[in-house]
C-alpha cells in the first residue's frame, strides 16, 4: 500500500484527529494534576510516620493504583470517540458501503469451525469490519482465543492464561459450497496436533514446505488448491509470515494471521498520529480488505448448488 493513500486517508480525518488531540491533552494534564497532587499528599503523610520506607512505598503502591485507573477512565473515553468518530470515517473511504462494529466480532461457532485451532478456555473478538469488495463478502475483526494453565507447585496454585491465538480472523465467501474441510496449518512438528483429517500431498514444492495441508475430501482439496491459488497463498504467507493458517470450510475462506498489538485503541499517553498509531490501523485495514484480491476471490469460477 502507498504511503500517499495513507496520507490521504489520514487527511481525510485531520479534523476528527485535531479534536482528538485537544481532549487527550486535557485528559493528559488531568492525570499529571491527580499525580502531582498525590505525592504532595504522601510528602505531608510523611511527617507523621516513623518509618518512611514502609510508609513510602505503601504510598507509592497506593498513588500508582490511583493513577492507573484515571488514565485507564480516560483512555477509555478517547477509545470511545476513537471508534465511533475516526474508525468508521476511514473504513467507509477504504470499503464503500462496510461497516465497523467496534463492540461486535467473529462469534465463536465460526472460530470453532474453522478447525484451525484447538477449543480455547476463553474466546473474546471485538473491532467487526464488513463489507462486500466486488462479488465477495468479507467480514474480519480481531480475536483473542486462550487457554488456562494452572500449575501445582508447593507453594499452592497458580493460574496463568496463554494465547492460543491472537490477531485477526478473516472470513469471505468462497463462492463454492465444500463438501468437506481442508485447513491450512504452519508446518512443523506441531503441525499434526491440528485437524483430525488426512493429510494431503499437493505438487508445489514452497507451498508443501509452507503448510500442512489436511482435508476430510482429498480429491476437493486438490480442486479448491489450484495452482494459481497455491501461488497466492505463499505469497500472502510471505506477507504476514509462517504463523498465516487457512481453512476452508462451508462455503467460506477463513484466514487466521497472527498479531501481537491490539488495534484501534486509544490512549491519553499517546498522539494517535505522531506515534503512527493511526497510520497502523489504516494499513491493517487495507492490507485486510487486499486479501480478497490477493487471492482473486471476484473470479468466480464456481458457482454454488
Amino acid at each position: 500500500m502507498s504511503d500517499e493513500l495513507v496520507e490521504k486517508l489520514h487527511a481525510a480525518v485531520r479534523p476528527q484527529c485535531e479534536a482528538f488531540e485537544a481532549q487527550r491533552a486535557t485528559y493528559r494534564r488531568q492525570v499529571v494534576r491527580t499525580s502531582l497532587a498525590l505525592v504532595a499528599v504522601a510528602a505531608a503523610g510523611s511527617l507523621l510516620f516513623d518509618d518512611l520506607l514502609i510508609y513510602g512505598l505503601c504510598a507509592l503502591t497506593g498513588a500508582g493504583i490511583v493513577i492507573a485507573v484515571v488514565a485507564g477512565i480516560r483512555s477509555s473515553r478517547l477509545t470511545g470517540y476513537y471508534k465511533t468518530a475516526i474508525m468508521p470515517e476511514i473504513v467507509a473511504r477504504i470499503c464503500p458501503g462496510a461497516t465497523y462494529s467496534p463492540d461486535e466480532g467473529i462469534p465463536y461457532a465460526m472460530f470453532a469451525g474453522s478447525d484451525l485451532f484447538r477449543t480455547p478456555d476463553r474466546y473474546s473478538s471485538e473491532d467487526m469490519i464488513a463489507g462486500t469488495i466486488g462479488l465477495t463478502k468479507f467480514q474480519f475483526s480481531e480475536v483473542q482465543a486462550e487457554e488456562k494453565i494452572v500449575t501445582h507447585t508447593k507453594n499452592g496454585t497458580q493460574t496463568r492464561w496463554q494465547d492460543i491465538f491472537r490477531g485477526f480472523l478473516f472470513i469471505a465467501d468462497f463462492n463454492k459450497d465444500f463438501r468437506g474441510r481442508t485447513t491450512l496449518t504452519p508446518r512443523g512438528p506441531l503441525g499434526a496436533l491440528f485437524g483430525g483429517s488426512d493429510r494431503v500431498k499437493l505438487e508445489n514444492p514452497e507451498f508443501m514446505k509452507r503448510f500442512d495441508i489436511r482435508s476430510t475430501d482429498q480429491v476437493e482439496a486438490r480442486y479448491i488448491l489450484s495452482p494459481s491459488l497455491m501461488e497466492r497463498l505463499v505469497a500472502l504467507s510471505d506477507k504476514y509470515g509462517r504463523g498465516l493458517r487457512v481453512s476452508f470450510t462451508r462455503s467460506l475462506i477463513v484466514v487466521a494471521i497472527p498479531s501481537g498489538t491490539d488495534h484501534y485503541e486509544a490512549s491519553v499517553w499517546r498522539s494517535i498520529t505522531s506515534h503512527k498509531a493511526l497510520q497502523r490501523d489504516i494499513l491493517s485495514i487495507l492490507n485486510l480488505t487486499a486479501i480478497v484480491d490477493e487471492l482473486n476471490m471476484n473470479t468466480r469460477i464456481w458457482s454454488k448448488r
